[in-house]
């Protein structure tokens, strides 16, 4: 059976368990200026995210790290459903929930704009068109704070270095 990339199910076959029970394996890892929990194999992916925004973004980044809000890991479904949110398997992260929350307009805030140049990247850093994560600006309602991860722990591992940094790909 096929599943869509992204989706709970899908995440359940590459990641291990969500929502409810939630038994996906964790670790904690420095980034945005802070110790977060996220799944044990997507931590080049979310080291990746970090180099982005600080390589692109540098103020943004700089904000994400000193001041605003940065979540990961919460056990918990997607608001109003009984589906797991990426969140519960560890393998999605939301940056500056206050100003960027849920349903705004993601470039309405001015500090956000800043981080445009850095979301274009992320989105265009997969593999044959696939994003590295899928941004939630771009979903029917904007929810431009999350990023989830959209490669297999093998992908990553491929791709990336346990640093984040990219590996070299052959041609």
């Amino acid at each position: 059976m096929s599943h869509v990339r992204g989706s709970a199910e899908w995440m359940t076959a590459h990641f291990g368990r969500g929502w409810p029970d939630c038994q996906a394996p964790l670790k904690s890892v420095e980034i945005f200026g802070r110790n977060l929990t996220v799944h044990k194999d997507a931590v080049r992916a979310f080291r990746r995210l970090d180099r982005i925004f600080k390589e692109n973004a540098p103020a943004y980044y700089k904000k994400l790290c000193e001041e605003f809000d940065v979540g990961t890991f919460n056990c918990r479904p997607i608001g109003g459903t009984q589906t797991a949110s990426n969140h519960s398997f560890g393998t999605a992260i939301d940056l500056d929930t206050q100003e960027n929350a849920f349903g705004k307009d993601p470039f309405a805030c001015p500090i956000w704009t800043q981080a445009k140049k850095a979301v274009l990247k992320v989105e265009n850093e997969g593999p044959e068109g696939m994003p590295l994560f899928r941004w939630g600006g771009r979903y029917r309602t904007p929810d431009a704070m999350h990023f989830e991860v959209m490669l297999t722990p093998s992908e990553l591992s491929r791709r990336l270095f346990i640093d984040g940094r990219k590996k070299p790909q052959k041609k």
